[in-house]
C-alpha cells in the first residue's frame, strides 16, 4: 500500500568502504596516488574516492564511464543534429562530459503505444534493461508489486540537487506521494507542470479579413467556423476549407493538442476524469448528464460542416497537416501549440490563441492533471542507480541555473531546436507554475527591468530566439517565430485569471479496472464517436450510460469512490 504522506530527512553521505588489501598494506594505482582512511589501516586510492563520491553527491564525476542499458522512447520530430543519434547527440555528451556516463538503448520505439507494447513485454519477459520510462501508473504499481525495481530512497536523498528537491516541493507533497510505497521511493517522477490546459488558437488573419470580432461564448466559436467554411478567407477553393481539427479521442486529454475538452468544459462536462459533485459524491465525468449537452453542440456543427469532416479517422500527424498547409483555421491546443513550419510556408497565417470558449460565468475551467507524467525506474540489482538524480541534476538544474550561458548543450538546443526526447532520461523536471514564472523572466528581460544574463541558460537561449524574432519579424526563422508567439503569447494567454482549475479526486487504478477498463473504454469512444458524426441520435448517450454502469462502470465508480474516501 503507498504511504499517503511522505517525510523524507536529509542524511549525511554514504560512504562505501572498497577495501583494497589487509590492514598495513598498500597497493599502488592511478600512478601511486594512495591515500589512507580515517582509521589510517586501510589504503584508499584517489579512484576510489572520485567513485565515492560519485555515487553519493549529485554532480560527482565517475572516475571511469559507466555504460548503462535504456529503452527509449523516441520521436520524429527530434530535430537532431545531422548524424547524431540517440546515443549520441548534445544531451548525451553533455552527461558524458560532466558525469562519465553513456546510455546504450536495448530498444527504441518512435510512438507512445509501440513503446509502452515493448515495455510490457520486457516485463513479462523479466529482461529489463538498467533504466527506462514508464508511462503509466499501473506499470509501476506491477513493476513494483513484482520486485522488479529499486528502492530510490537513498538516491532521492543523497544524489538529488536542492534545486531538483525544491522544484518538486513545489507541487506541495503530491507528486512523491504517488511514487512513495510503504515508506520507500521506488521511481523518480516526470512533472506535469501546470499552464498547458487548451486555448482556442484560430487564423487572427483570416478573421481580419472576415471583419470578425474576438470570440467569448460558443455561439461567437460556431459563427467564426461558419464563416470560414462558408467564405474560404484562405483561398483553399470551394468545400476545401476546415473549420475545426480534431481526432477521435474526442476529449479527456489535459495536454496535448486537437481535442475539444474547453467546449466539453464550457458547459460543466469533464470527459474521462474521476470527480466529485456538488453533494461530494465522486462520480466518472463521461458519463455526467453535462456530458449529452456538450455532445449535442458537437453534433450539431458536425452536421453543418463547421467541424473537419474526416476527423474520425485522422492521426495526430494528419491533423498536423492540416494546421502547416493552410487548410483549417481553428484548434484547440496548450501554449505551444504554434508550429514553425506552418510559419516559414506562409508567413501571413497569423494564430492567436483565446480563452474560449467560456461558461455562463465567464470564466473558462478545466480539470487539473496528474501531477506525474512518466516515471523513471531502474531494474533491481543495477549498480548505479543514483545515475538516475545525478541525469536530472545536471541538465534540470546544473545546466539550467549554474553552467556558463554558451555551454555545449544550450548552443546544441539554440542551434537545432531539438527535442526534449533526444535527452536519454526524457522526463520533464520544472516548477509547477513554470509556464508563468518563465514568461514573466523573458517579458522583464525584453523589457529591460531585469539583465538578460542574469536568465537561467534555457531561458537566456528562449530569449535570445525571441529577439532574433522581434529584430526582423518578416524575415524571422520558423523556429524564432514559433519560440515568440509559444513563450510570449501563448503562455500570456494560459495564465489568463479567467481560467479556472477543477480537480480530478483519482488517478490510480482499481481491481475491477484492471479486468473490465479496457472494454469500458471501448464503449465510451465508441458511443461519443457515434453520436458526435451522427450514427446515433443524442438520447443514444443514456443507453451507453446504462450500458457502462451495468458493464463494470458502477461496481469501478464504487471502488474509487471507496479509494477516495479512504485518504
Amino acid at each position: 500500500m503507498k504511504s499517503k504522506k511522505v517525510r523524507f530527512l536529509l542524511t549525511g553521505i554514504l560512504i562505501l568502504a572498497m577495501v583494497i588489501g589487509g590492514a598495513g598494506c598498500s597497493k599502488e594505482s592511478n600512478g601511486g596516488n594512495v591515500t589512507k582512511d580515517v582509521s589510517g589501516d586501510t589504503p584508499k586510492s584517489e579512484t576510489d574516492k572520485d567513485m565515492e563520491e560519485a555515487k553519493t553527491t549529485p554532480l560527482g564525476k565517475y572516475p571511469k564511464t559507466i555504460t548503462y542499458t535504456m529503452a527509449k522512447e523516441t520521436t520524429a520530430e527530434a530535430r537532431m543534429a545531422e548524424g547524431d543519434t540517440y546515443e549520441n547527440n548534445g544531451y548525451t555528451r553533455y552527461l558524458l562530459d560532466k558525469l562519465n556516463i553513456q546510455n546504450e538503448n536495448v530498444f527504441e520505439a518512435n510512438t507512445t503505444t509501440a513503446y509502452k507494447q515493448k515495455v510490457s513485454l520486457a516485463i513479462a519477459s523479466g529482461e529489463l534493461p538498467d533504466i527506462m520510462i514508464v508511462n503509466d501508473l499501473s506499470t509501476l504499481d506491477q513493476l513494483v508489486e513484482n520486485d522488479l525495481i529499486q528502492d530510490l530512497t537513498d538516491v532521492h536523498n543523497n544524489c538529488m540537487s536542492d534545486k531538483i528537491k525544491e522544484i518538486y516541493d513545489s507541487y506541495n507533497g503530491r507528486i512523491w506521494g504517488m511514487v512513495t510505497y510503504d515508506g520507500k521511493i521506488m521511481a523518480i517522477p516526470g512533472t506535469s507542470i501546470e499552464g498547458s490546459n487548451k486555448l482556442l488558437w484560430l487564423r487572427k488573419d483570416w478573421m481580419d479579413k472576415l471583419g470578425l470580432a474576438e470570440p467569448k461564448t460558443l455561439e461567437d466559436v460556431e459563427h467564426i467556423l461558419s464563416e470560414f467554411v462558408t467564405k474560404d478567407p484562405g483561398g483553399n477553393g470551394k468545400g476545401k476549407t476546415i473549420g475545426l481539427v480534431g481526432l477521435p479521442t474526442i476529449a479527456g486529454s489535459y495536454g496535448g493538442s486537437y481535442t475539444w475538452d474547453p467546449l466539453f468544459a464550457s458547459l460543466f462536462a469533464y470527459p474521462k476524469q474521476w470527480m466529485k459533485n456538488g453533494n461530494g459524491e465522486v462520480y466518472y465525468g463521461s458519463t455526467a448528464p453535462e456530458m449529452k449537452s456538450a455532445l449535442g453542440v458537437l453534433s450539431d456543427w458536425y452536421s453543418k460542416g463547421l467541424i473537419d469532416t474526416q476527423f474520425a479517422v485522422r492521426e495526430y500527424d494528419d491533423v498536423t497537416s492540416l494546421i502547416v498547409n493552410g487548410t483549417a483555421g481553428a484548434a484547440f491546443g496548450p501554449w505551444w501549440l504554434p508550429r514553425g513550419d506552418s510559419y516559414e510556408m506562409n508567413k501571413e497565417a497569423e494564430w492567436v490563441p483565446y480563452v474560449c470558449p467560456l461558461d455562463k460565468n465567464g470564466e473558462l475551467t478545466y480539470y487539473s492533471q496528474n501531477p506525474c507524467s512518466n516515471y523513471i525506474v531502474v531494474r533491481k540489482g543495477f549498480e548505479y542507480p543514483e545515475i538516475t538524480a545525478k541525469s536530472l541534476s545536471v541538465i534540470f538544474d546544473y545546466n539550467r541555473y549554474q553552467d556558463s550561458k554558451d555551454n555545449e548543450l544550450t548552443k546544441y538546443q539554440t542551434e537545432t531546436g531539438v527535442h526534449a526526447m533526444a535527452n536519454p532520461l526524457s522526463i520533464n523536471v520544472d516548477y509547477n507554475d513554470a509556464v508563468s514564472i518563465s514568461h514573466k523572466n523573458l517579458q522583464d528581460a525584453l523589457d529591460k527591468k531585469i539583465d538578460p544574463s542574469n536568465l537561467m541558460s534555457f531561458e537566456y537561449g528562449l530569449y535570445e530566439t525571441i529577439s532574433g524574432y522581434l529584430a526582423d519579424p518578416k524575415n524571422a526563422t520558423g523556429d524564432q517565430w514559433k519560440t515568440y508567439m509559444a513563450r510570449m503569447v501563448g503562455s500570456e494567454a494560459a495564465d489568463d485569471s479567467r481560467l479556472k482549475a477543477v480537480d480530478p479526486v483519482f488517478f490510480g487504478t482499481t481491481e475491477s479496472m484492471s479486468l473490465k477498463w479496457g472494454i469500458l473504454q471501448k464503449l465510451e469512444e465508441e458511443a461519443l464517436l457515434k453520436i458526435v458524426v451522427g450514427d446515433k441520435p443524442l438520447d443514444y448517450f443514456d443507453e451507453f450510460v446504462s450500458s457502462w454502469k451495468a458493464q463494470g462502470g458502477e461496481q469501478i465508480t464504487k471502488e474509487v469512490t471507496d479509494a477516495v474516501n479512504s485518504k
